[in-house]
């Protein structure tokens, strides 16, 4: 199920309060707006009442999306340095529960599900478009390598080429062959980008690829 509701929070430009709809967590297999505004970048965003600036109306939520096999937790882009402490945070919240406890049944199917981490709502964004297009966000990472700083998984169309946003809200593509050679280069790229393959990894970043997870 989703748990909505309306909270006020401060505004992070401005420190004004903010009052608005936000969310606890959402299940986007039960209501798919919560998907297509997300997909739309419309989904919780709002410009401030009393500055103008863009802004995100949460704190933090869980996105269980079951079917496309991704749970995430979903924290505001500045809490980003606490990363640590937040990914063992969200493994305890999200992975044990469906890795490590209940009959074998749950076990077995939680091991296939995506635990993930993500600092804002583009990140979140990328995570839904890897999921439901069926492909590895630890290889759409390692591509980013190779791309201007601050690009964003924008779209797949699979099979033909990864489309990317830039930081100037420009789009890119990459052809699907780039993807599949990163592909083939997973057991280097393991030793190479720890965070990113390291299975106790749940923020699946390039920003934290060579920084491998706290044990």
């Amino acid at each position: 199920m989703s748990v909505t509701g309306w909270r006020t929070l401060t505004c992070r430009a401005c420190g004004a309060a903010v009052e608005g709809l936000a969310v606890e967590s959402a299940n986007p297999a039960r209501h798919p707006p919560f998907r297509q505004k997300l997909l739309a970048r419309t989904l919780l965003r709002m410009a401030c009442p009393s500055c103008g600036a863009p802004h995100e109306h949460y704190d933090r939520f869980v996105w269980a999306d079951l079917p496309s096999g991704l749970c995430a937790c979903v924290i505001h882009d500045s809490e980003r340095d606490d990363w640590a402490d937040l990914e063992q945070e969200a493994r305890d919240a999200l992975s044990l529960p469906l890795r490590e406890e209940g009959p074998n049944v749950v076990r077995t199917w939680g091991a296939s599900m995506a635990i993930r981490l993500v600092f804002g709502l583009e990140e979140l964004r990328e995570k839904v478009v890897c999921c439901t297009s069926r492909i590895d966000d630890r290889l759409v990472e390692a591509v980013k390598l190779d791309l201007p700083h601050g690009a964003s998984l924008d779209d797949a169309i699979v099979g033909e080429a990864l489309i990317f946003r830039r930081a100037d809200a420009r789009t890119m593509c990459v052809p699907w062959a780039q993807y599949e050679q990163v592909g083939r280069r997973c057991e280097a790229l393991a030793a190479e980008l720890v965070g990113l393959f390291d299975p106790r990894s749940a923020w699946v970043s390039v920003a934290r690829s060579r920084r491998p997870p706290r044990a």
